[in-house]
């Protein structure tokens, strides 16, 4: 129970820092909040201002004018405390505006433009929460496991056998199987987890990891968590390597397998094969820089070496095609392009090989899906889920 109370905290933290930063903390550094932006509120600055500055500006050789009304000089929706501002008035008298601006409040035309920035500052933290508020809520229905010197994050829901590992892609937290994981936790006991540094997940110590680190870690994470088998393993991305590790070296207790559009050991190779020199250089040095720190050519042959899944029941999804946009990746389009071709002259045969990694194998085409086919198609997923629970 208290681990799950530490996760709703870390859950609600973010949104409440954003809020107090972007609503109150920004506009006491520009000054609209006058209290803290000039040590003094609007009335305490009146009532130490000389007497020659308060009621006979004029008198005093100054330029300021004197008004016929408070409304021509003071926006009433300005003052911080309106109480105590009609309060000075009624003891001295309409109050002069001072060059200063600092002293007789904002000017109409300005008021108006803070009310307009104050609305769309306002705006900002909502859009944040409506946002990301799902995810935030699916990070709390689980709980942290120790694995030796750090934790990690993992959610289950439902109950039976054999147990579905839902395993993640790159740089993801596991959170975008929640559509999958609600319909499978109908039929058996399905967990997703977080790996190392992503998600609630403590960060592991090597400053470079691999899909064998990933499998390990998983290894200890089930051990843990009292999660025993049989296993159905679903592998999304660069999941699927792990999700294939795993099963090579478990295998008396994985009893199925689910590869949702997953990396293949020899895709990088394949790609500088058929990619010019710059395109090459471009999306290597982006998949290099990903938030987990995976080497993914070391991962690679890690796999390459693991070998075949002899007759483990099988099945490989492929997306339709994939395009990804050049403001995703912050590449030119030409490059973008040529990547998008290659990629979708290689799935087919890439995929195809996945398939025959098992003599026990269907592949599927999710028609009108991209690579996240568990967003775009959950239900091919699903369903392909259910087809290894009652075989």
């Amino acid at each position: 129970m208290e681990q799950r109370r530490d996760l709703v905290w870390c859950a609600i933290q973010p949104t409440i820092h954003l809020l107090v930063r972007s609503k109150w903390g920004w506009i006491d550094k520009v000054g609209w909040s006058s209290g803290k932006a000039a040590g003094a509120s609007r009335p305490e600055r009146l009532r130490a201002a000389p007497e020659g500055d308060r009621g006979n500006a004029a008198a005093e050789g100054s330029e300021a004018l004197v008004p016929e009304s408070v409304g021509d000089t003071w926006d009433a929706s300005a003052t911080r405390d309106q109480k105590d501002y009609d309060r000075i008035i009624d003891e001295n008298g309409p109050v002069a505006r001072q060059a200063d601006p600092t002293v007789g409040g904002q000017p109409k035309s300005k008021s108006r433009r803070k009310w307009v920035i104050l609305g769309i500052v306002g705006v900002l933290p909502v859009a944040y929460v409506i946002l990301t508020l799902p995810n935030w809520l699916l990070l709390t229905r689980g709980d942290l496991v120790d694995i030796g010197g750090r934790s990690m994050f993992i959610s289950c829901q439902g109950s039976g056998t054999p147990t579905v590992v839902l395993e993640h892609g790159l740089d993801s937290v596991g959170t975008d199987w929640s559509e999958v994981q609600d319909a499978v936790a109908e039929d058996t006991r399905v967990c997703f987890y977080s790996r190392a540094g992503m998600g609630f997940s403590g960060r592991a110590d090597e400053p470079v990891r691999t899909a064998q680190d990933a499998a390990d870690d998983l290894t200890l994470l089930l051990e843990e968590a009292e999660l025993a088998g049989p296993y159905v393993l679903v592998g999304h991305s660069f999941g699927g390597l792990v999700a294939r590790l795993y099963a090579d070296q478990h295998s008396a207790d994985v009893v199925g397998m689910v590869l949702v559009d997953t990396s293949h050991e020899e895709q990088l190779a394949r790609y500088q094969e058929r990619l010019s020199a710059e395109a090459w250089a471009i999306m290597s040095q982006v998949q290099g820089d990903n938030a987990e720190n995976m080497d993914l050519a070391a991962s690679g042959e890690e796999v390459a070496k693991a070998g075949g899944l002899e007759d483990l029941p099988l099945v490989v999804i492929r997306a339709e095609a994939e395009t990804v946009a050049a403001e995703d990746v912050g590449v030119p389009q030409a490059i973008v392009d040529e990547v998008n071709r290659v990629t979708n002259e290689l799935k087919p045969i890439l995929q195809q090989d996945l398939a025959e990694q098992s003599t026990n194998s269907e592949l599927i085409i999710a028609e009108g899906s991209g690579h996240f086919v568990h967003l775009d198609r959950p239900d091919v997923v699903i369903d392909a889920i259910r087809g290894l629970l009652s075989p």
